[in-house]
């Protein structure tokens, strides 16, 4: 379930935020295309572990869990002073990292809808499973 939700996650969330939030910045042509191909290739790989996962409910929880404290502790508690992998050029200024711009909301307010859309799926897939008496369980 960690893989299922962070491909899905993470395969989501880089692409919208390099491509609506951040931009380029200093990466090289190339390589922020193949940031944002790669990102979405996890997306679809979510959906081959899909195929084989059979969704346990503890394990979907968990994987919620998870990813749930993950977006707390990036966005909306400051641990330590700062977001932490949220260090993009679009929060940098002359006085360092900017948390209080737009751009740092529409990352949260991404971040939280990928957890909530992973959510949705993993037990939208859990209900299918028992409805097909694929598993008891």
């Amino acid at each position: 379930m960690l893989a299922f939700f962070g491909s899905l996650k993470y395969g989501l969330w880089t692409p919208f935020v390099q491509l609506w939030v951040n931009g380029p910045g200093l990466i090289e042509p190339w390589l922020y295309a193949f940031l944002i191909v790669s990102h979405l290739g996890m997306a679809v790989q979510a959906f081959l572990i899909h195929r084989y996962a059979a969704f346990p409910v503890w394990a979907v929880g968990l994987a919620s869990g998870w990813y749930v404290c993950n977006d707390v502790l990036d966005y909306f508690v400051a641990v330590l002073d700062g977001p932490h992998h949220t260090w993009v050029v679009a929060l940098r200024t002359a006085d360092g990292i900017d948390r209080s711009l737009a751009a740092f909301d529409q990352m949260a307010a991404a971040a939280v809808v990928t957890t909530a859309v992973a959510i949705f799926l993993a037990m939208a897939t859990r209900v299918a499973i028992v409805r097909n008496g694929a598993e008891t369980a």
